[in-house]
This record gives C-alpha cells, structure tokens and sequence, in this order.
C-alpha cells in the first residue's frame, strides 16, 4: 500500500490535459463509506489508511491542472503523509495504553454492544480529521490554480495597467501645466505626487492581495481605476481655479492639484501589479518569478504607454480630457475582460463593467464639447475654440471686438475680428523698426508664430521679403490658420520644429532673425530656457549675413532677466541695443541716421510709424555690465530672473 501511495503521487505529473476528469457530483471527501465499514482488522497498518488518503487528495484536483503545477502537488502530497503520519503517531501512546486496560479486563464478560472494531475507533478519527485536512488543502489548491487563458489575460491586465498608469502620468503634467505652468517645479510636483501615490498604490496592492487573493479583487481595483479617471476633467474645472485663486503659496499650487486628482486613480493602477503578483503565486518556490515576470510586463507596458501617449493619443485626440476619458475607458475595458474570463459570477461581473465602459464611452463621444463645458465663462466672451498639443492648452476666445489666443493661462495674441491687420498686442508693431533699421532686408527668420501676427503684417506690407515662420506646435500653425487669417503666400515658408535644432540642421542665413517663442508656467509667460543662452545666441548669429539683426522679444523688460540676456548678447555680438524690451545685436552699428529711419516708415500705416517713432526715441546702447549673469546652456534660471525686480 504504501508503494502503491507514492506511485500516485510521483505519477502525478504525468496527467495531461485530455485525460482531465470532471469533478461534478463526486464527493471523494465523503466520510460516510469509512463510518460504515463496520469490522476493521486489527492487523491493518496505519500506513494504508494514509496511503489511501494521498492518493484520494491528488485524485480530487483535476488533471487539466497538474501538468504546470507539479511542484504544488508534490508538496501537498508530502504535507499530507506527514500530518496523517504525526496523528497515528501521537495516538500510538494512547492506544497502546487502552490495550493494557484491555489486558487486565480479560476476566470480565464481554459487553456486547461495544463492537468489534471499536478498539480501532482512534485510528477511524484520525482518518477523518487527515481527509477533511486534506478537503481543505486541495480546495486551496484548486483556487490557486488558474488555466493558462487566465494566466494570459492575468498578463495583458497587468501590461495594460502599466500603459495606463503613464497615460495617466503624461496627461497630468499637461492638466497641471495649463492651470499653472510647466516650469521645473510644476513637473517636480507631479512626478512626486505619482511616486508617492504609487508607493501607497503597491503597499494597497501586497495587502489586498494576500486578503482577497482572487480575480474579483482585481476587476474591482480596475473599475475603481476608470471611475476616478472618468471623473478628473470635472474635479479639474472645479478645484483648479479655487486653489490658484487661493492664499496658499504659488508653490504648493501644483502639488495640491495633482494631489486632488490623480493620487486615487494612480493608487488603483499601481495596485494591478502586486494583486496580480498574488494571483500567480501557487508556491513559494517560484515567488521570485512570479514578481519578476510580472514587474517586467507592468514596466513593457508603461514604456509603451508613454510613446503611445505622448506621441500619438494626444495629438490624435487633441484634448487633454478627451485622454484621461480614454485611460479610463482601457481600465474598464481591461476589467470587463478579466471579469468575462475569470469569475465564477459572469454574468453578473461581465454587466457591471460592461456599464461602467457604456458610460465612459457615451462621455468619450460627447466629450468633443467638455472643453468648452468646462471651462470658466468670462464677462462678454465666447470660446471659439479649445484643444490640447502636446505643448499647450489652446484657447480661442471672442472678447468684445478682439479675438484671443490664449496659452494655457496666459494671453499670446490679440486681433481686432473687424480688421485683422489693425492694432492688437503692442509688441507686434515693434519689429518693423528692425527692418527700417535695415532696409535691405529680404529674408527674415522668425522663431515663434503664435497668432501669426508678424508673418501676417510683414507679407502685407513688404513686398520684396520672404519668410521662414517655425514654430514646435502643428496645432498653433493650424489655429493661427483658421482663426487668425494667417496667409497661405509662397513667400511664407512654415517649419514645424524647435527653432534651435531648426538652426542647427540648416545651413541656410537670413537678414533679420526674430525671436518671439514663450511658453507658460505658475507665473504666466516664460521663455524657454535654451532660446536664452549664450551658445544659443553664437548658433543664431552665425546664420545671419553681414550687418543682419538679431531681434529678441522680452516681454520682462521690468525684471532682472531684462540685464541678464543684454548681456548675454553682449557676450556675441558687437553691437547691442535696446527699446521697451526688444533687444537688437548686429555685427555692425545699429543706428546712425534716426532721421532716414523715420522717413522710410513714412509708407507703413500711421499707427506703425507712431510705435517706430517712440521706439526708436528710446532706442540706446547696450554697455557691457559686470553684474549680470550670462546665461549658458549650463545655468538659465530664466523663471528665477523673471520674478526679481
């Protein structure tokens, strides 16, 4: 017998797959066939009963299970023998000590309604308690097994999870920048609120795990996932201006509204992975890579949601909002997939997720008009357009006359509706005086189109100068297009690149390069860093022809980055003036004859020839200062210098 018990076990892990036998309406843990069995010879050896008893434990696990789970039966087996084994042998001394009794009871008449075998009822019970043991482990191990279609689905749930998570990630530094920047500080704000949030998210995930270690546990956190993704562009309209327009510190603005939307759905995504860590893990001889295995597919994911994110979902979806709706519609979808395969309650499950993804996808279909839903009205406006790149948040608003391009919080152009080629932002007349300062000007760089309003103004009046326009964002090109009458001429080039890689790569030179690229943060406006430096500035001036202007636009005229990038320049050029904060470098002197200036804006409309007029009274020289910074690629606080006065 005992041969024949090992035999099964080490048999075992032969079973395959078309051998399964189904368990339906057998009840091999049945105690009533061993209370029946009336007389038991007493010569039987123990070591039978615990034969019989593995091999009824490994005959109640079906063998579709076996073949990749051979370790965890082979251990049940031997956790079996040994627990029957220690029993019969804590018994041994008790039914040693009744057979003395029984000795010295020989001279008594026998009691006739003890039956034969009662002197073996010890080894009865210890038979019973070792199957019912026994039903309870293999009931373990039956739940811990899972077929290989679950596994699969188990896999792609936690590769999902990942994609997701970044998803979710790249989206924030976008909802986060249009509230309130993204300079250094905001995108360290949302950086640590994810990591923090992911720490949580993982311990959640242990715990839960090892407490409801089963597929429900994981459709559940996944649902969770997709209601509160669902749900931030409404937390967003609604706590976002509250907390700008609070005492808090400009600091912790960014840190709070990351907190209020993104902490709970990252929680719920970074917990798939230690849930589905739990799921996988039958023994613990293959923990290691089980964790493993599953750590990599979450970070495979993750790498390629990031890519699929930042350069694909975003500009096809051209919404923010319309991005974490879609984050929120895989979670559902990924819930309702592992509910279809996994749960013992289909049915039930695969209509609960397949309601949560109805819903997220009703809001995705509509969702074309949550921009502008959301979005707070302002007095005697009208929002004419709103839409997401991966730079900005755009906004296109009718106030009054005018018409507005805003980037996320900050206003970048305004046109009169009425006559595009009239007044609008101040600074836009001030480049002219570049161009009279250099009459034969014929080719003109500009980095930074906005609402087109230069390229729009120097086609118009200047009929011998061509234009090369770049700007980073396809978005703005098409917004200044359809809203902002920007020209489709053959004398205006459009470059969609960064303007100092455009720089570069070309080999090309011009006779006047314009610099008007900003972008946003808490503050408002702010110049990207590597269009301030010094070896910015050198790249600029070896494309420009002899006795050609460079022409930089600083709306900080008023704040210490004003002296910083003068002197910058200073370093590059020979020549550097200044006026209202437009700073002009050359390789040649800039102003000798202010009377001949003035006569050739005589043929520029009379409110361009009044801004050349006072700009030019303003105009001085630059003189080398010992006290400002020079800004290099190694060190541009431009923020910083931004906020001094």
């Amino acid at each position: 017998m005992r041969e024949r018990g090992a035999d099964t076990v080490h048999r075992a892990e032969d079973v395959h797959v078309d051998d399964a036998a189904h368990l339906r309406g057998r009840h091999l843990f049945d105690e009533r066939p061993l209370r029946d069995r009336g007389v038991v010879d007493p010569d039987v050896d123990a070591a039978e009963a615990i034969g019989r008893l593995a091999r009824d434990a490994l005959d109640v696990v079906p063998s579709r299970h076996v073949r990749g789970n051979r370790e965890s039966l082979r251990a049940f087996g031997f956790q079996l023998a040994q627990h029957a084994s220690q029993s019969v042998a804590a018994a041994a001394g008790d039914h040693d000590a009744r057979a003395a009794t029984r000795e010295r009871e020989r001279g008594r008449m026998p009691d006739a309604a003890r039956a034969a075998g009662d002197h073996h009822d010890r080894v009865l019970q210890i038979a019973l308690h070792a199957l019912q043991w026994s039903k309870t482990r293999a009931a373990a191990i039956l739940r811990a097994f899972m077929t290989r279609l679950e596994r699969m689905v188990l896999r792609i749930a936690v590769c999902v999870a990942g994609a997701l998570l970044m998803g979710l990630e790249i989206s924030a530094f976008r909802i986060i920048g249009k509230s309130f920047g993204a300079a250094l500080r905001e995108t360290t704000a949302v950086i640590s609120v994810f990591l923090a949030a992911m720490s949580i998210g993982y311990w959640a995930g242990g715990r839960a795990g090892d407490r409801w270690p089963r597929p429900s546990a994981l459709v559940t956190t996944l649902l969770g996932a997709a209601i509160s993704c669902f749900c931030v562009p409404w937390i967003d309209a609604w706590v976002s201006p509250r907390i700008a327009a609070s005492s808090f510190s400009p600091a912790t603005h960014a840190f709070l509204a990351a907190s209020a939307l993104f902490v709970l759905p990252t929680i719920l995504l970074a917990a798939t992975s230690p849930i589905a860590v739990r799921l996988f893990a039958t023994s613990t001889g293959s923990s290691g890579s089980n964790a493993g295995s599953i750590s990599a597919i979450s970070t495979a994911g993750s790498i390629a949601g990031s890519v699929v994110t930042a350069f694909f979902l975003i500009d096809w979806l051209a919404s923010i909002n319309r991005t974490v709706i879609v984050v929120g519609l895989g979670a559902a979808l990924t819930a309702a997939m592992i509910a279809i395969v996994s749960l013992q309650h289909r049915v039930v499950a695969s209509l609960m997720s397949a309601a949560v993804v109805i819903v997220i996808a009703a809001a995705f279909a509509g969702s074309r008009s949550i921009d502008r839903s959301l979005l707070a009205p302002l007095a005697n406006t009208r929002v004419v357009y709103t839409g997401d790149s991966p730079y900005h948040h755009i906004t296109v608003r009718d106030r009054g006359p005018l018409r507005e391009l805003s980037f996320d919080i900050s206003i970048q152009t305004r046109m009169l509706r009425a006559d595009p080629y009239g007044p609008g932002a101040a600074y836009t007349d001030l480049p002219h005086v570049s161009k009279l300062l250099r009459p034969n000007v014929k080719r003109i760089l500009l980095i930074g189109i906005g609402g087109g309003t230069m390229p729009r103004h120097f086609i118009r009046y200047y009929d011998d100068t061509a234009i090369d326009a770049v700007d980073v964002d396809p978005l703005i090109v098409d917004v200044a297009r359809r809203y902002f009458g920007l020209p489709s001429d053959p004398r205006l080039r459009i470059h969609i690149a960064d303007g100092r890689q455009f720089l570069k790569r070309s080999n090309e030179k011009w006779d006047l390069i314009i610099i008007d690229a900003y972008t946003t943060n808490r503050y408002g406006d702010t110049i990207p860093a590597h269009l301030t430096t010094r070896e910015f500035f050198r790249e600029a001036g070896s494309h420009l022809t002899p006795g050609g202007i460079f022409h930089f636009h600083c709306a900080f005229h008023r704040t210490a980055l004003l002296p910083a990038i003068e002197n910058t320049m200073r370093a590059e050029f020979p020549h550097v003036a200044q006026m209202r904060g437009e700073i002009l470098g050359s390789d040649a002197p800039l102003l000798e004859d202010r009377d001949a200036v003035l006569q050739r804006a005589q043929s520029l409309p009379p409110r361009i020839r009044a801004t050349a007029d006072s700009a030019l009274r303003q105009l001085t020289t630059v003189a080398p200062s010992s006290g400002a910074l020079v800004l290099t690629d190694d060190y541009a606080p431009v923020d910083l210098l931004a906020r001094r006065r």
